[in-house]
Formats: C-alpha cells, structure tokens, sequence
C-alpha cells in the first residue's frame, strides 16, 4: 500500500548509511583534490621559488644595456634568497663543493693570465665580466635546493631565452629580410649588443627544453601540451629569422634524440602531426626566398671548399692561426680574451676564435683548457651515478652535448647564460635526495610486486596440483 501522507520516505537503515558513506567519500574526494591542488600552489609562490624566477628574467632574459637597473635588482633578489636561505638551514647545499672549486680555481688563473697577456690592457677589461657571469653560474647551483625549485629554474631559462630573443628582435627589420645574409641588417655589437649567433644559440636551447617536455614519458593536460607546442613553434622560427645553422643543426638533432629515446608511439604521432603544422606556419610567415638563402647555407656545410662561402673561408682561417698561436705559448697561452689583439697583429683583422676550444687553448692555454671543461667531466661522471634513478637523466646527457657542440662554432666563456646553464646541468646531473629515496621506494614497491607474483604462481600450482589419494 502507497502512504499518501505527506511524511518523509523512511529508507532501510543499511541503505541509508551506505548513501551516507558514499556521500562522505565523494566530499573527502573533493576536499582531498581541492587541497592538494591548493598546496601545489603554495609550493611554488615560496620566496626561492620568486627569487629564482626573478632573477632569471631580469639578470638573464632582460641582460641589455637599457634594462641595467632590472639587471641588477635580479642579481640582489638571488643573493637575499641564498643568504636567507643559508641562515635558516644553517649551512650552504650539499655536494656543490666541487663545482664552487673549479669556478675559483678558473676564475683565479684567468685573472692571473692578466699579468703575462698580450695585451694586457684589454684582458684584464675583458675578463671582468666573464667573472661576474661565472659568479652567476655559481649562485644558482647554492640557490637552487630541491626538485621543484630545480624544475622552476629549467622552465625559467628556457622561457628567459624567448625573451632575450624578441627583445633582440626589435633591432632587426623583418620587412627587409631578402637572400642577402641576415647579419647585414641587424645592429651588430652597436650599443653592447650581442651577436645573433649568440642570441641564436640561446633561443635554441629553450627549443630543446619545451622539445624536451613535449616527447615526456609523463602525460600532460591538454593546455600544457599545447602551451609548449607554442612556444617550440615560437623558438624555431625565431632560429629561422636568425638563420644560424649550428642552431638548427643543434635543435634538429636534439629534436631526434628526444623522439626516440623519450616519446613513446602515440606521442610521436602527436609530434610529428605538430611538426608538420609548425612547418607550415614557418613557411607562411618567413619569405620564401630568405628560407631557400638559410637552406642553402645549410646545404654547403657538405660541400667541397670550391663551394663554401665567405664566413666558412674565414672560419678555416681562423682555425689554422688559432693551432699557430697554440704552439707558441701551449701551456700557458697569451692571456685571457687576446686572440683578437694576436689576429690583428698578424692579419690587419680582429677576429675573435669562433670556436671555444680554440679560444681556450689560445688565451689560457692547456692549464686553463683543462680546469674548464673538467666542469663537464663534473657533469658526466656525476650522471653516470644518477642516470638510473634521475628523471632528467636523458636531458642532462643531450643538453651538456649540445653544449660541447656548440663549442666548435662560436665562444660562450663569457656568457652568463651559458655559464647558469652549466650550472643547472651539473645540478640535475647530481641529482636531489628526493630523487634517491623516489627511486628506492619504487626499487622496494617493484621487489613486493615480484614476491606477491611468484606467491601467487605458487599457489596456483598447489591448487592444481593432483592429490596424492586420488591419483589412480
């Protein structure tokens, strides 16, 4: 019988806590989510955090001339937050030591070679502010603490290489970019403005960061996907205008090694879908006959001498002095920054080594050569330890040889960029604690799972497995 009352159904009282069970646990649910997504957050608005990302922007992404004051105010924000930091915890990072040591130890002899230099004048102007970039290098490896600050410091640089790249590109007439060579447009070390192969070569490793985050084994949402897709697409062209080829060379073959040893097979179809789009957009916005000038010049890097032009000529000649001016002073060399002034002195012209190696062994000799690039001995070994359990071991391996590659085409010993790019390569290649105990945890959850596999195999068989009684 219905009940036409008008009194509340009364549910059994199994079913009625069991709707209030559910009901609790899809509002923990919301509750949990909520939090965590708040907590995420708060995280990332820590002052190191700020510090980091300010510093990056203003002392990195902003390092011009007409931003000196926002350059300088990055450079106070960084040293509060280590001095802050240091004082809370009561002592500097772990494990830095070794690269603290072979920046003074470098810093030292390249002030040194001051006082036997060719022309000492112009060394000792010039090896102040390789000093100051070096110092950078080292603040961010006693800044940086922990994965997320790590994280936040990778995203930063990548970002701030954008950013030095469309503030460059103010300079340049885009509407007047023909087959004629790029650089005779753009404003050329005018007002202390860097080279466009520098800036090139900056705006190639953020390509490679967001390249890097696109071919992740981790799955991102949709935004983020999209989001880094446009801001890859942003970088090459920028490459593109510039027409450096050891940057599209260097983007092109991490862009290969990130593919297939990261991406797995949806997401290369994803990523070779968004590379024919970003092909596309490229050829609609950059004149048609500057890209055939830019492959052009990519294609004589193959060609006989009888083919190659003007810079690759000059190139070969800088190369055979720089072996020349090595054997005159091989273990000491001529002084920090003075192949310029002994190109001029033999040649009429001032030509810095276009090659880092070269410029090294020039200035600084097998002394310095050695003290320098045993930074990337620091790297590598260290990755050799981590490169099991470190989540960007694959990263750290690629950039730090696009780094060294790079080497052989243009000089960034005195690039604060490079030298906070080093930095965080010899972190990431050190690796976190959290890392460490990450790894452990999943070694000791993969050890339960094979135990409670060969419990269960073990069970199956004795289930199975005939009686004795019943055999006949």
């Amino acid at each position: 019988m219905i009940s036409t009352t008008n009194e509340p159904t009364q549910f059994p009282q199994s079913i009625a806590r069991g709707m209030t069970r559910r009901k609790s646990r899809r509002g923990a649910g919301r509750r949990s989510r909520r939090k965590s997504r708040e907590g995420r957050f708060s995280d990332l608005l820590t002052f190191n955090n700020i510090s980091i990302a300010v510093f990056l922007t203003f002392s990195i992404g902003l390092y011009y001339p007409q931003t000196i004051m926002l350059v300088w105010l990055g450079y106070a924000v960084l040293a509060a937050a280590i001095g802050l930091t240091t004082i809370r915890i009561g002592k500097f990072p772990r494990g830095c030591g070794a690269f603290v040591a072979t920046a003074s130890l470098f810093g030292l002899y390249s002030l040194t070679s001051v006082t036997w230099a060719y022309n000492d004048v112009y060394a000792a102007e010039m090896v102040i502010p390789m000093l100051r970039s070096m110092a950078l290098g080292v603040a961010i490896v006693l800044a940086v603490r922990n994965r997320e600050e790590y994280r936040i410091a990778l995203f930063w640089l990548a970002v701030c290489s954008v950013i030095y790249a469309l503030f460059y590109l103010q300079f340049i007439d885009l509407t007047k970019l023909a087959a004629a060579r790029l650089a005779s447009s753009m404003k050329q070390e005018v007002d202390g403005l860097p080279n466009y192969n520098v800036v090139a070569m900056f705006i190639s490793f953020g390509a490679l960061y967001f390249i890097y985050k696109l071919v992740s084994r981790k799955r991102l949402p949709w935004w983020k996907f999209l989001f880094y897709a446009l801001l890859t697409a942003i970088s090459l062209t920028i490459i593109l205008v510039f027409g450096s080829r050891k940057s599209i060379l260097a983007v092109l073959v991490g862009f290969l090694l990130f593919f297939f040893v990261n991406a797995n097979g949806k997401r290369k179809i994803q990523l070779l879908l968004l590379l024919a789009i970003g092909v596309v957009t490229v050829i609609s916005l950059i004149p048609m006959e500057y890209l055939e000038y830019t492959f052009e010049r990519m294609l004589k890097l193959t060609g006989s001498n009888a083919r190659m032009d003007y810079a690759d000529r000059v190139r070969i000649m800088l190369v055979e002095n720089a072996f020349r001016f090595i054997g005159d002073a091989p273990v000491f060399g001529h002084g920090y920054y003075n192949f310029t002034d002994l190109m001029r002195r033999d040649t009429g012209i001032a030509l810095y080594a276009h090659n880092n190696f070269l410029e090294i062994l020039t200035d600084l000799g097998f002394i310095g050569f050695a003290i320098y690039y045993y930074f990337f001995y620091l790297i590598y070994s260290a990755w050799w330890k981590t490169r099991k359990y470190n989540p960007v071991a694959s990263y750290i391996f690629i950039i730090t040889g696009v780094i060294l590659f790079n080497g052989l085409f243009i000089v960034y010993l005195d690039q604060a960029y490079m030298w906070v790019l080093i930095g965080l390569m010899y972190l990431g290649a050190r690796g976190f604690s959290d890392d460490r105990e990450e790894y452990r945890r999943e070694l000791h959850e993969a050890a339960l799972y094979r135990h409670a596999r060969r419990l269960a195999r073990i069970r199956k068989a004795r289930r199975f497995a005939p009686v004795e009684g019943n055999v006949r």
